[in-house]
Parts: structure tokens; sequence; C-alpha cells
């Protein structure tokens, strides 16, 4: 095989790599190629903006984030490849047309032969990568297939076939209603983008291997021209001085070849880094749940990626080896029997290697030459440089997915790695970043309309969904547009007191995880009416938020006049609040409850409905009650609100318990109100209750222990028009929600029902 074979068999491999990229290098620059150079560029856009919106959605599980993930990574580099390459073409032809001439040019077998070692590296390395990278993108089909029925509640609007299919735009293609051959045609044609991008990504890796490899090869044979130079031979100077000029060829070579891949390869290196730490700790929540699909998906997501960084590394690390390696070669020959003026030049060719001169070709890797002499001090720097970029990166990584995931509302991260950090830090202190967190709009608004099964009207309002949050959660007002954009149909703040008070002593805030409660004896703090109305004023000022709003009112711990206090409340939010609750009934303000029984409850309520007509005020009115009613005082409850006189819009059942049914945790015996799931029978018992003896004319929100979709159908099936969390919004985070709704949606639909309404009171109606 003749040198100009050899060339094209070397260059071969790199032109059926790099012809999804717009074409070979050294191919003229003609019409056709940049007909295919515009549509590629236009194709990578289109599958950039479309995984972008897959993660924006976040409509399907972990396991098809990752793949929008990855795609949207390399769609951004090979897009990024396209057009730097395009740019520096002419560069790109420049080291070609060298790598060739510089081959072409050896003069003997065995320098030859170093340059064909350097060459079949640069192949080897090619090869192995090209076929991880079809492996990682089959099992990315396959993966994603197997787990579409799992994790197939993609959208309730989604047509059903397309979950069958290994498309990575599922969430993006739900909003159109397209067919099933059409879906088809289109899960291969991105399954065949995958593979020529992923093609096109390593073609640019190959090229920057082997030019690099080849500019290591040859800086070896330099190296051992200088080892091997006879001082005594005829025409020392003009020999030396063509080894010299060669040194500065094949840096020129290097600076030329930085121009054309440094930025983009910091890019890639960037990226690819960032993706390493993310599917790195998705490999970790993987293995600790045993999730066999996501654990086989990440490992060949991280293989894939830490074999590239590796090969830059080794590639690079042995560039610099070889640059090291031509300065000390100089120290090799006899230069000191070489006539002054070459020894002139080879004091220049030291001196320039005992600095930091910077080789452009290292910027996306660290090969600054430092003297041979400080080389061990120079690797100690560079370890120092090493690790203090490798902690930015996988910091900054770590960042960036959990803001990612918090703002996605990944209920997987939440359950797993959220709440069990907060569980760390105080209750109260956790409670104050939520509402924070929520008020900075730090987590993900809700990606799909509620469907019209979970619309209702009641209290003359119109709710999206029966699921509200309970006051006590955003006792301020600060956060409710944040809790309506995670999908929460209404949000009750407070209870709201008239004038700023802290409550009580802390600690007052007590996590029973294991019982799925919380105890807490707050004691109504409160910035007061003035600034919670300013909260307040400026979301309803606000034209995008549309959503229901209800207040909370309590009394003052020291007041002349509890009932005034109440009266103050309707008068001063009465321009914001869509509606108005009574709270009677916390355990946690000395002689509070006692507003419950019959005659204080009456005399309070009149007064109450007197000042509303008076002030005009046209907000349903609605009491929060206590669990802890015996019989008598329920039915004094019932007959007192049926008067006309001191009637209510609704009732909000029900308040925390004092009592402490069979509890695990020791925080069991401080004092305060049980909230969670040891209130979900009382609470429900009470709303039937009531439900029979107001005989369903009176709406009720229920509240207390709802942690599922079917703790909700409970509630609403035996009497609650509404219902509210607060236990399990603390415990599973924002993805709670979503979860309730799904779940509640399915039961209606199972049991045949076409609306909440249907359901409300149907199994106390039955008995």
């Amino acid at each position: 095989m003749g040198w100009k074979d050899e060339v094209a068999y070397a260059m071969t491999p790199l032109k059926i790599l790099t012809v999804p990229i717009g074409g070979w290098p050294l191919q003229e620059y003609n019409k056709f190629a940049l007909a295919r150079h515009i549509l590629s560029i236009c194709g990578l856009s289109v599958v950039v903006i479309v995984q972008a919106l897959e993660l924006y959605y976040n409509c399907t599980g972990a396991n098809a984030n990752l793949d929008a993930l990855t795609l949207l990574a390399c769609g951004i580099l090979a897009l990024l490849k396209i057009i730097w390459f395009r740019i520096y073409a002419d560069n790109l032809i420049c080291n070609y047309s060298s790598a060739m001439n510089d081959y072409l040019a050896i003069d003997t077998e065995q320098k030859r032969a170093v340059i064909q070692k350097h060459a079949s590296w640069g192949r080897m390395i090619s090869i192995i990568a090209l076929l991880i990278t079809y492996v990682d993108s089959l099992i990315f089909i396959v993966g994603h297939a197997s787990v579409s029925s799992e994790e197939g509640k993609i959208n309730i609007t989604i047509l059903g076939h397309q979950a069958g299919y290994a498309v990575p735009s599922t969430c993006t293609l739900a909003h159109f209603h397209i067919s099933k051959s059409t879906y088809l045609v289109i899960f291969m044609l991105e399954y065949i983008y995958l593979m020529i991008m992923c093609t096109s990504n390593h073609g640019s890796d190959s090229l920057f291997l082997h030019i690099t490899l080849h500019i290591c090869g040859q800086l070896k044979i330099l190296k051992t021209s200088f080892i091997n130079f006879d001082v005594t031979s005829p025409d020392v100077y003009k020999r030396f001085k063509q080894l010299i000029l060669r040194h500065d060829h094949l840096i020129r070579m290097a600076r030329k070849l930085a121009e054309i891949v440094s930025f983009v390869l910091v890019v890639q290196l960037f990226i690819s880094s960032m993706l390493i730490c993310i599917v790195g700790f998705q490999f970790i929540v993987a293995l600790t749940t045993s999730d066999f699909s996501m654990m086989s998906k990440s490992f060949m997501v991280l293989s894939a990626f830490l074999a590239q960084l590796t090969v830059y590394s080794i590639v690079g690390d042995y560039l610099k080896t070889q640059m090291e390696e031509v300065a000390q070669s100089v120290y090799q020959c006899a230069w000191y029997n070489l006539p002054v003026k070459l020894t002139r030049n080879i004091a220049f060719i030291m001196m320039w290697n005992q600095f930091p001169i910077k080789l452009q070709a290292g910027n996306f890797i660290v090969v600054d030459l430092e003297s041979y002499m400080n080389a061990k001090m120079a690797q100690r720097l560079s370890n120092k440089a090493k690790l203090k970029s490798l902690f930015t990166v996988t910091s900054s990584a770590v960042a960036l997915f959990s803001g990612i995931s918090l703002y996605q509302g990944n209920e997987r991260f939440y359950s797993e790695v959220v709440i069990p950090l907060a569980q760390l830090i105080d209750a109260e202190t956790a409670h104050n970043l939520a509402v924070k967190s929520l008020k900075w709009g730090f987590v993900s608004k809700q990606k799909t309309e509620d469907p019209s099964l979970l619309q209702t009207t009641v209290l003359g309002l119109q709710f999206k969904n029966p699921i509200g949050i309970a006051a006590g959660f955003d006792k301020q007002g600060e956060a409710v547009e944040g809790l309506h954009k995670i999908g929460f149909s209404f949000v009750e703040i407070g209870s709201v007191t008239p004038k700023p008070q802290s409550g009580n002593p802390k600690p007052r805030v007590f996590r029973l995880p294991e019982d799925n409660a919380i105890i807490n004896r707050y004691g109504f703090n409160s910035d007061g009416h003035d600034v919670v109305w300013e909260h307040l004023k400026k979301l309803k000022e606000n034209k995008n938020f549309n959503g229901i709003l209800g207040v909370n009112l309590g009394k003052n711990k020291e007041t002349n006049d509890a009932v005034q206090d109440y009266i103050d409340g309707i008068k001063r939010f009465m321009d914001v609040a869509d509606y108005f609750v009574i709270n009677v009934s916390s355990p946690n303000t000395p002689d509070l409850r006692s507003w419950q029984n019959k005659k204080n409850l009456e005399q309070l309520l009149t007064r109450i409905n007197v000042a509303r007509e008076l002030l005009n005020s046209k907000q349903p009115l609605l009491l929060k009650l206590a669990p802890d009613l015996s019989d008598s005082e329920r039915q004094d409850v019932a007959d007192v609100i049926l008067k006309k006189k001191s009637k209510v819009d609704g009732l909000v059942l029900c308040n925390t318990t004092i009592m402490r049914p069979n509890l695990i945790n020791s925080n069991k015996e401080e004092s305060g109100g049980l909230s969670g799931a040891p209130l979900a029978d009382i609470s429900t018992a009470i709303i039937s209750d009531m439900y029979k003896r107001t005989h369903g004319s009176i709406p009720i929100i229920g509240v207390g222990g709802i942690f599922s979709g079917a703790d909700a159908y409970i509630k609403i099936k035996a009497g609650a028009s509404l219902i509210q969390l607060y236990t399990s919004f603390v415990y599973n985070g924002p993805p709670i929600v979503d979860k309730i709704k799904r779940e509640l949606c399915e039961i209606l639909e199972t049991n045949g029902f076409s609306s909440v309404t249907d359901v409300v009171g149907k199994d106390t109606k039955n008995r």
C-alpha cells in the first residue's frame, strides 16, 4: 500500500463520521454541502427546542426526563459544532493538509511507524466511542419503551397509543392529536436523528483526537531527533535549524487546532461534567430504590460520558507530556559542542519551555508548559486546580439538578431527597423555607389543565378542582400565588389576628414521621391585619392571578372584645378575600374553643352577620370546628348555624385535635394540636355527622389526614364538597397535589361519576 493510500485509509473514517455535521472539511464548499449544512442546523434546532419543552412540561417520569436531558445536551453540542466548524473550515483544511504533508514528508520507515501507531490509536478510540454511543442510543430507545407502560400516565389528554413508542417527544406531541401512523413516523425519524446526532458528535471528537495524536506523533519524532542529533555531522547549522523550525511549526499547528475546537470542547466538557453529576445522582437514587431500568440506563450514560472525559484527559495529558519531553530532549543532546550561534537558539528553546508558555490547544485541558525543572511543583498546582474545578462543576451540577427537580416537582426527588433533608432541620425553619420557596417561585407550576371532571361550584365560587391548602401553612399571605401555581384550586391563609402577635414560645412545631403527623402549638402567630392586607392587595392587583383566596380570621390573645376582632377582620379583608373562615377551634389560644358552646357561638355569629349586612359583605362565611366536640355539642352547633340570624354558608371540618390516638413517635407527649394521618377517621366521622345534622344544606370543606386520592374520595363521599391538605403537603411537597388529583380523577372515572358533585355525601345519604 502506497503512502497516499495510507493517508486515504487514515482519513476515510473521519469522512464518514463528519458528513452529518455539514460535510467533509476538505471537500469543496458547494451548494449541496450548504443545503445539507442548513438542513442539519434546522433539524437540530427543532430537536433542541422539542427536548427543552419535554423538560419544561415534565409530564413523564425520571427515565424519560433523562432521555430528554441527554438529547438536549447532544443537540446543543451538535448544533454548536456544525456552526463552529463551518466558520473555521479554512483552519480545518490547513490542519488536514499539514497532517498529510507531514506524513508524506517522512523519510524513514521508523518515523512513519510512529505516526501510523498514533493514527491507529485514534481510529481505535473513535471506533470504541462510536460503539458505546450506538449501544447507549439503543438502550435509550428500548429503555424508554420498557418504562412507558409503568409511567404511562403521561397526560390525561394523550392518545393511548402514544405511550407505546419510544419517542423522546412524548410530552410535546401529547398536545397534538395525531394519528398512530404519524406518531410512528415521528418515532422513527427521532431515532434516526438520534443516531446521526451521536455520530456527528463523535465524528467531531475524532477530528480532535486524530489531529492531536498526529501532533503528539510528530513531537515524539522531534524529541527523538533532538536526542540523536549528531553535533559533529556536516551541515550541523542547517540540520539543527530545521528541528527548530519544526518545533515552531508544531506549536503553530496546535494553536490552529485550538482556534477550531477549544471553545466547543470547553462547552462539551462542561456539559458532560454536569451530566455526569446529574446522572450519577440518579444512578445512586436508582440503586436505593432498586429501579433496574433507571440503573441500567444511568450506568450506560455514565460510562459513555466518563469514557469521553477519560479520553480527553489521556490525550491531553499525552500531548502535555510530549511537549515537556521535547524540552528535556534538548538537554540530552551535546548542545554545548554546537556553534555559538546555535547555542543561542537552544538557550531560547530552553527559556521558552522554562516559563508557562500556554499552548492554545490546551484551552480545553491543562497543558500549560512549565519548566521541566519545576514540573513537580507545576503538577501539584495542577492537581489543586483540578480539584477546585471538580468541586465547582460537581456543586454546580448538583445545584442545577436540584433546581430543575424542584422546579419540575419531581415526586421521587422530593420524597427521597428534599423531604429527608428538610427533616434534618428544625420543623418551623423548614416550614418557613418552604413558604419562601413558594413565594419566590422556586417550584414548578402545574403543567396541565385540570380535567373538567374535577371542576365544581361551591359557595357560589367556581373551583377548577376540589383541593385547597388549609390555613396554617401560609399564615401571612406571602405564598398564595405560588400555591395556586402548583395546582391548589384555593388557598386559605391565616389565621390572621387584628394586631401583630408572636404566638407561643419556640419550639412549637414537632414532627411525628412514624405517624405521618405533626403537633403544633403556634398560638396564632400573625403579622396583623395591615401587613397581611398589603400582601393580598398586591396579589389581587396582579392581573395574571385568578385563584380563589380564603382568609381565616382569629382573635388576639389579649383582647377586650373577641367578636369585634372577627368583625374587624371582615371589614379589613372584604375587598381582597373570596371567603372568610371564623376560627374558634384552635387548641393553642386560651379560651378560644369556648366560643363553640351554644350561647357564645350564637352571640358571635349573630353579631358578625349584622356587621356583614351593614358592611354589605357578600363573601361566604364559614365556621371552622374542632374534632373533639361531643355529640350534644355538635347538635348545638347544628342548631345555631341553621338559624337565619346566626347562619353560616359553610363549615371547615376539622381543626387539629388534642387527642393522641395510638401514636408511636416520642413527640406524642408534646402539647398542641395534632394533624395528619391519625386525624383521618376522626375527621371523616365528624364530616359525615355534621352533613347529616345539617341535612346536607351547608357545604363542608373536609380537612384531616388526606394523603391520597382515595383519602380525598372518602372525605367527599362522607359529605365534603371541597378538601384541604396540610400535613401531607409538608411530608410530600408539591408533587402530592398532582398525585391526589390524578388518583381522585381515576377513582371517579372507574366508579362512573361525571363530576365531584355527584359523589358529595353519597355514603352518608345511603345510611
